[in-house]
């Protein structure tokens, strides 16, 4: 009672980062080609709340709303900060769904020390281009050895 959004959220299982970082992967891949969704065209696909079968305006719509977060996150729609970041939620939400349901084909998400490691690699070679050009400026400076 009473409860914030943070102290809710506070022991979710992945932060408002990680979420984010999910939904840019998925819309990375589905842009790729790499991740397919055929809600769409499932015709087992159903209503959740009423266990009915998805008419194809229901499906139609359902595609819409998609799109239309995809462009959001994108940022091919302009829309407020607050708005993007419910969007990647209501994205999150919905990548979650169409896994669970079964209709997400293809992989997206990398894993965490994956991108740990990366992230580690881009700082050291950012270190070493540092380190080279100090060196090169030292050697303009003393000129050619003989």
């Amino acid at each position: 009672m009473g409860e914030t959004t943070q102290e809710v959220g506070r022991d979710s299982v992945f932060t408002s980062d990680e979420r984010r970082n999910i939904v840019r992967s998925f819309v990375g891949a589905y842009l790729r080609g790499s991740v397919q969704t055929d809600i769409w065209t499932n015709p087992e696909a159903v209503v959740l709340s009423t266990s009915q079968p998805m008419s194809a305006e229901q499906r139609a719509t359902a595609k819409n709303y998609f799109l239309k977060l995809v462009s959001i996150v994108c940022g091919t729609k302009q829309v407020t900060a607050d708005e993007l970041k419910a969007s990647i939620d209501n994205m999150f939400s919905l990548i979650v769904s169409l896994r669970s349901g079964g209709f997400i084909q293809g992989e997206f998400l990398q894993s965490p020390d994956l991108e740990n490691r990366l992230s580690a690699l881009q700082e050291r070679v950012a270190s070493m281009e540092k380190l080279l050009e100090d060196l090169q400026h030292i050697w303009k400076i003393r000129g050619p050895q003989p």
